[in-house]
């Protein structure tokens, strides 16, 4: 679109002068041979220049223009080639309604563009910071200097029907964005520049082009190429085989970096910049190139380039193009109306718009508690762990990776447990008290140990099955090896209810049994008939078995009498420290002589539950608790692992209220993981490989930025206990220190993991109250970009996702513990909840919203915006000069790796902003003239002018460039001038065009007087 614009202008000159003649008298001349196009048009130019300001003036502006001659007439000459040379006088005839008042009056298509163009060349020139920031950006080394034409070149090259679609696109959405246009240009002038960096540090995007992917069977596409720069934003110079540099370029302060100037241009020995491109066409004396444009010092290339398609940052976009065409984008902004609370009338200094409710908004509600996370004080170890366990164990991560794929996968048909369950609330005491008392880092360190090998599995044995081989005499069971030798079966019905015992796993039952033994007593009962009260062989039932697992049980009953006589009364007992495994035969044994124990619901442990004991044995799973559980018992914390399997006995079933035995169920349902837990067993290797972390992690320790050293398993341990703390007085974005109970009532001073957990609530709650918003957000699978199985189900469908991965961890650890340690940082936080109000409050970010959802629903506009974001990142372009993706990363290369003093971003987005007025409608005046004068081109002549423009015969040499080039040239502040371009000279620049454009002596307004009086 711009280029049709432009396009359109440059016929205006010659035109401009011819007509101006015809307003004269001349005397009569010899009729002449008129020489080809490009050949008057460049004498017209040159003759326009010569005879502007005075005389001197004119003179140094022709004598500039003429530097380049040969190659302005080319230029010309390329941009008239067919079917330009043959259509374009009828198109300029059809063209001229467009320079004629519209019906009511106001000017018409033609004089509005470019008197919108010379307002903001006005506004762009009024304020000096943008002269600056264009005079910095046009000195400082690039690494592909042609990157922008190239874009242009590939887009008006390319076959999809873009300008059409475009235009329509951008008319229909006038309302959403007038509104949108309305904030930005409020608020972006008022945007304040960032504190200038001297760091001589890469950016992270320049770290992310550094790193390369090999991937060898996924397809990339062709060759693009880059210079790579340093974070001085100066081209990388290779050294030769000796180790030197190769001349003119040198090292003169020993840093191992070549010397560069203020703008980052390398220098010789004299402190001359080195005048050698990245990449250029023709050769110049003393300069060669090869094939593609790079420079060639004695047949070596002095820079580094590397291959765009092959970085980082390339996979991630393939990684977007994928997001987009499952509508990922327009699911999300779907899902905003229910996530932000809804719309209201909201009021803004510009008046009333459609808003968001965000004073109950639960996104804004996760937010606050992740911005709260940003306060852990030890967010850099726990960072820098992270990242080396990346680094120092990348095959257990990509092990770990894949595993946690298939979980996925496996899980992705599991059944949800039931809506509105306590589960986590009424586990969160337990854990939040073995945390405190280093209970979940002992449980890291147990994975060392050889027992603990077999925990998943054992868990996966006891959910799998029900029954087991018993002998129909128990008392025949009478040891360890007894016990370990039976076999298991009767497989769990998952498809039945658990109504029954038969229809219950033996870890359920177990769970069953813990909850019906808390703190129950057991006394003595002679001959299992008469409890002896005052002889209590214990006050807790699930406690002693506990300690017995620990080998800390101990018999106690008052006198050594009754003890040494207990010890001879039971079979199962060599002393009065009885092991797990003595206990498990005493409780499923008949004990007429001492009589048997009983559960709180009044059951003898033999009749009810206690075969799931054995069973507990059978399946390794006691030995496997063992190393743990020695540490639970002695800290004193029996009652924190009772607990946890007692609580989770309560949420076991799906089946709510009083079942048999008198157990009491919440309904929650967690059977219902039990057969995709045995899959995830039977089906990964993710048991071997947690364990195998969890062991590295309890020994692993490494040194951090500051010298400390610290170990992986501490500093995960540090987290826990700091997110699972109840006393640490952390708030909700309201300001509540407490959150509603499943339960009923209120849990006051919740820790940041209950927080988090709420916060998750409040969105699935809001979801649920919403049904399209909730189809929408179901559909959102970030994680499968990088998660989702292949066919085989055995490895990633993403083939670069592990690579990437692994290269992203140690990167984005580095920026995070640079934004950390900002001073900037605490201020953030403590803003950060009302920042992220304003914004999403906010009239522009509504609009873009509403606009997103036109789109979506708009057929023709969805498919458009498809078409584009695909042909953009595909790896196979039509053809060579219609390689949109290259382009697109040659354009990102450039921005990310030039380095410029002044914040030029932030200023580039003021001026932005105060061109985006909405009065001004500068936008959507130029989509209007568009669209007529493509109504009037049916041929796309100013299309076919827009492709001449960008013909590229040798690198860097187009059209657009040596015109452009030219322009600049003849009409700064000196002109032919070879020194960099200064503000002054953008100043010339632009203002002499600005004045162009509205003189009405020689410029366009004199053109338009001209036209308007045919």
């Amino acid at each position: 679109m711009k280029n049709t614009a432009f396009a359109a202008i440059l016929a205006i000159p010659a035109a401009t002068c011819a007509l101006a003649a015809c307003t004269q008298d001349f005397p009569e001349k010899e009729p002449r041979q008129y020489g080809d196009f490009g050949t008057e048009a460049y004498g017209m130019l040159h003759n326009e220049f010569l005879w502007s300001g005075t005389q001197a003036e004119g003179e140094a502006k022709a004598a500039a223009f003429a530097q380049t001659r040969d190659d302005l007439v080319w230029a010309l000459n390329t941009v008239a080639e067919q079917p330009v040379e043959d259509e374009m006088l009828p198109v300029l005839e059809a063209f001229l309604p467009l320079y004629d008042p519209r019906p009511d009056g106001t000017a018409g298509d033609m004089p509005r563009m470019t008197r919108d163009v010379a307002d903001i060349l006005d506004a762009f020139v009024a304020d000096p910071r943008n002269l600056t920031v264009m005079a910095e950006l046009d000195g400082a080394p690039a690494a592909t200097p042609d990157a922008v034409e190239h874009l242009l070149g590939a887009v008006v090259r390319h076959p999809i029907a873009l300008a059409d679609r475009a235009i329509a696109l951008t008319l229909d959405l006038e309302p959403e964005l007038t509104r949108l246009f309305t904030y930005l240009h409020r608020e972006l002038p008022t945007l304040e520049d960032k504190a200038p960096s001297d760091s001589s540090e890469p950016s992270l995007l320049q770290r992310l082009l550094a790193v390369n992917i090999e991937v060898t069977d996924e397809p990339i596409g062709p060759i693009a190429l880059t210079a790579r720069f340093d974070g001085r934003g100066a081209p990388v110079v290779r050294r030769l085989p000796t180790g030197d540099f190769p001349a003119p370029f040198v090292d003169g302060d020993g840093d191992g970096q070549v010397d560069v100037d203020d703008l980052g241009r390398p220098v010789d020995d004299l402190g001359v910049p080195i005048d050698l491109p990245t990449f250029a066409g023709r050769s110049t004396a003393g300069e060669e190139r090869d094939a593609i444009g790079r420079p060639l010092v004695d047949n070596f290339i002095p820079y580094d380039y590397f291959n765009l398609r092959q970085t980082v940052v390339a996979y991630l976009m393939r990684d977007g193009r994928k997001l987009a065409a499952d509508g990922v984008p327009y699911d999300l902004f779907t899902a905003f109306e229910a996530l932000l609370g809804g719309r209201v009338q909201r009021d803004d200094l510009d008046g009333p718009y459609p808003g968001f409710y965000v004073e109950d908004a639960p996104l804004l509600d996760l937010l606050h508690v992740v911005n709260e996370l940003r306060r852990y004080p030890r967010l850099v170890p726990l960072v820098r762990t992270l990242q080396h366990l990346v680094e120092a164990k990348p095959l257990l991560f990509r092990q770990l990776t894949l595993d946690f794929a298939k979980a996925r996968k496996i899980f992705e048909g599991a059944p949800s447990l039931t809506p509105g369950n306590a589960l986590f609330e009424d586990l969160h005491p337990a854990l939040a008290s073995l945390a405190s008392h280093g209970l979940l880092r002992s449980m890291i360190a147990a994975a060392r140990t050889p027992e603990n090998q077999a925990l998943f599995s054992a868990l996966a044995t006891q959910m799998r099955y029900t029954d087991m081989d018993f002998p129909s005499d128990m008392g025949t069971l009478t040891t360890s090896l007894h016990v370990d030798n039976l076999h298991f079966q009767g497989p769990t019905p998952w498809s039945q209810p658990d109504t029954t015992d038969a229809q219950r796993s033996w870890f359920q039952k177990a769970c069953y049994l813990l909850w019906d033994t808390r703190e129950a007593p057991v006394f003595l009962k002679l001959f299992d008939q008469q409890e002896i009260h005052d002889v209590q062989i214990t006050n807790d039932m699930a406690k002693l078995y506990t300690n017995a697992i620990a080998g800390q049980a101990v018999i106690a009953l008052g006198n050594s009498f009754l003890e040494d006589l207990a010890v001879q009364l039971v079979d199962e007992f060599d002393d009065l420290t009885p092991s797990a495994e003595q206990l498990n035969l005493f409780m499923n044994h008949d004990q007429v002589e001492t009589g048997n124990p009983v559960c709180n619901q009044g059951e003898q442990v033999r009749d009810h539950y206690g075969k799931a004991l054995l069973a507990l044995q059978t399946s390794k799973g006691l030995a496997s608790l063992r190393p743990w559980v020695k540490d639970i018992v002695a800290a004193g914390r029996q009652d924190d692992f009772v607990a946890l399997l007692s609580t989770l006995a309560e949420h076991y079933s799906e089946v709510a209220g009083t079942t048999d035995g008198g157990f009491t169920s919440q309904g929650t349902g967690f059977r219902r993981i039990e057969p995709y837990f045995v899959r995830l067993v039977d089906e990964t290797e993710f048991d071997r490989h947690f364990l195998e972390l969890a062991a590295w992690a309890d020994q692993e320790s490494f040194t951090l930025d500051d010298g400390a050293t610290t170990n992986v398993a501490d500093e995960l341990d540090r987290f826990l206990r700091w997110m699972l703390d109840m006393s640490a007085g952390v708030a909700r974005r309201g300001g509540q220190t407490f959150i509603e109970s499943k339960h009923g009532g209120i849990i006051e001073h919740p820790s940041r993991l209950q927080l988090l957990v709420d916060a998750f609530d409040r969105i699935s709650a809001a979801m649920d109250a919403d049904a399209e918003a909730k189809a929408a957000w179901d559909r959102v699978d970030l994680l499968g970009i990088f998660l989702d199985l292949d066919a085989s189900g055995q490895a990633l469908e993403n083939k670069h996702a592990l690579d990437v991965l692994i290269a992203l961890v140690p990167i984005l650890a580095d920026e995070a513990a640079d934004a950390i340690d900002d001073p900037d940082w605490d201020a953030s936080i403590a803003t950060f909840d009302q920042d992220a109000e304003d914004f999403f409050v906010s009239r522009g970010f509504g609009a873009a919203v509403d606009a997103m959802a036109k789109i979506r629903d708009t057929p023709a506009h969805r498919a458009f915006v498809d078409e584009l974001l695909q042909a953009m990142l595909a790896e196979e372009p039509p053809s060579a000069d219609t390689d949109l993706f290259a382009a697109n990363l040659q354009v990102l290369s450039l921005v990310a790796q030039m380095h410029v003093p002044s914040d030029a971003v932030t200023q580039l987005l003021r001026f932005l902003g105060v061109i985006l007025d909405p009065q001004k409608r500068y936008v959507l005046n130029l989509m209007d003239t568009l669209k007529r004068m493509r109504a009037l081109d049916p041929e796309a002549v100013m299309t076919s002018m827009a492709k001449n423009l960008f013909v590229e015969p040798e690198v860097g040499r187009t059209p657009y460039k040596i015109i452009r080039d030219a322009v600049k040239r003849t009409t700064r502040v000196e002109p032919g001038s070879t020194a960099p371009y200064t503000a002054a000279d953008f100043g010339e620049i632009m203002g002499g065009l600005r004045d162009w454009m509205r003189d009405d002596q020689k410029g366009m307004e004199r053109l338009y007087d001209v036209i308007l009086s045919r």
